[in-house]
């Protein structure tokens, strides 16, 4: 099972590792062009965009792979499929519609002014189209066409960088150009995902199959949607207490610690479609935790890596003005860490049906942590903000992970995660006080030797098979 997740973790990770380059490349552009009070009303309408796109997908995607392996039935999979894509649209419509019927009331209480309502309504635009790209993404997923879904990805960010180059830098057409970017990708990725699914795709809707999504998503999509929510709470929270270049330093740290993302999206697009496929292999022996560890070692190494030399990669992708923000690139890499973690170790209430829990964990963790972002906001000042992401991510990680511990009794974890952790804090350390470049490299080394310690007494077998097989070949 090993073995076929790395195998389709290569596939899957051309396109995070190829996207998540491209959408890096837009950094240095986005912080030469943009001061950093419009890089936060970007990064605000980005979280607000993510988030409705929570509420128009409904997380009929995650339903469609719930029940996609049920039958091998051409007819079946072609029934089910459109079902799902024509209640995307209509509900992807409906929220675009009530979303302009409130703009001014969003704009002035997310935004803080109603001057940028034609960025919102291109954000809208984008909206409806990337949902749609959203669910169709899926379809080559669950059919097994990794290779197509990867090679679609890749033109789609592609156009996306050289558009929005084109609008920002050519055509000088400001913010705006940004999302005039993202419209163009979307649309392109969609045709290209249409023509790949067209053999499932009709003017069929099954009132059956959509009882059956709106059964597994309803119970799931209150705990989607506070998670949901709880990105563009944030950013409200730190507009309400802090200037608005505080959130356009969150936007930046966010898109410095989109590297270690490649990690997460080869993982979790690789991990989605076996969760559901194999749920009862995944659940046998020790299989789970040899995965998930893995994956904890590349994305903890690549979050302290960049964590440690967060200083000189700030000046090099963006400029000085940005340099204030390297105090939260420890904390946003760690909180990034843990929430591929909770993707993988926190499977149980997905393939147990019993995503009702899911709400619940997610409840919990929004009402602790803003309870405790409001108590103790004055004290921390821009760690406080830090903080709060990681202890968000980490209240859900330790919630779901107890669930799937006691519903399948299965070994999740590893004693030396500690040491990985203990790296995060120094990192956090070095770059509070300022430590030379000769110390923070020596760091470096240290994590450098100590991860090849780890990997090699935890997966030496697997090392010695893997190389085996190489000499046969």
């Amino acid at each position: 099972m090993i073995k076929e997740f790395f195998k389709n973790v290569s596939i899957y990770g051309i396109l995070p590792v190829v996207g998540k380059f491209l959408n890096f490349l837009l950094i240095p552009l986005y912080a030469k062009v943009f001061a950093p009070e419009e890089f936060g009303i970007i990064e605000l309408l980005d979280t607000l965009i993510f988030f409705l796109l929570i509420i128009a997908s409904f997380e009929i995607p995650t339903a469609l792979g719930r029940y996609y392996y049920d039958d091998k039935d051409i007819k079946y999979k072609s029934e089910i499929i459109s079902t799902g894509l024509f209640l995307t649209i209509i509900i992807t419509l409906v929220i675009c519609a009530i979303s302009c019927f409130f703009e001014n009331t969003i704009l002035l209480y997310y935004v803080g002014n109603t001057d940028s309502y034609i960025l919102y309504r291109l954000s809208l635009l984008w909206l409806a189209l990337m949902s749609i790209n959203t669910y169709l993404s899926f379809i080559p997923r669950y059919d097994n066409r990794p290779k197509l879904y990867v090679i679609v990805g890749i033109i789609s960010n592609t156009i996306k960088l050289i558009s929005s180059l084109g609008f920002v830098v050519i055509l000088d057409l400001g913010l705006p150009g940004v999302f005039y970017g993202y419209i163009c990708g979307n649309t392109v990725s969609i045709i290209m995902y249409y023509f790949l699914s067209k053999r499932y795709i009709r003017l069929v809707f099954c009132f059956k199959y959509s009882n059956k999504i709106l059964n597994y998503v309803i119970p799931l999509l209150p705990g989607v949607l506070i998670a949901g929510l709880w990105l563009p709470l944030l950013r409200w929270y730190a507009m309400l207490w802090f200037p608005l270049f505080v959130i356009g330093y969150y936007g930046f740290t966010s898109r410095l610690t989109s590297v270690n993302s490649i990690v997460h999206g080869a993982f979790g697009i690789a991990w989605t479609p076996m969760m559901f496929e194999k749920k009862n292999e995944i659940i046998v022996g020790d299989r789970i935790r040899q995965i998930s560890g893995l994956v904890f070692i590349f994305s903890a190494f690549i979050g302290i890596i960049l964590s440690l030399f967060s200083p000189e990669l700030t000046l090099i992708i963006g400029s000085e003005k940005y340099v204030g923000c390297i105090r939260l690139v420890p904390f946003v890499a760690f909180a990034g860490t843990i929430k591929v973690l909770t993707q993988l170790r926190g499977f149980g209430p997905y393939i147990s049906d019993k995503t009702q829990y899911i709400s619940i964990i997610q409840v919990v963790s929004v009402i602790v942590c803003s309870l405790i972002f409001f108590t103790f906001k004055d004290l921390y000042g821009l760690y406080g903000l830090g903080l709060i992401a990681v202890l968000y991510e980490l209240l859900n990680y330790l919630l779901c992970l107890f669930y799937t511990k006691k519903m399948y009794h299965v070994r999740l974890y590893y004693i030396w995660e500690l040491v990985f952790i203990l790296f995060f804090i120094t990192s956090s350390v070095c770059i509070h006080f300022q430590s030379s470049l000769i110390l923070r490299s020596l760091a470096s080394l240290i994590l450098f030797i100590t991860t090849g310690i780890i990997v090699y007494r935890t997966y030496r077998k697997h090392i010695s098979n893997f190389l085996r097989t190489c000499n046969l070949n």
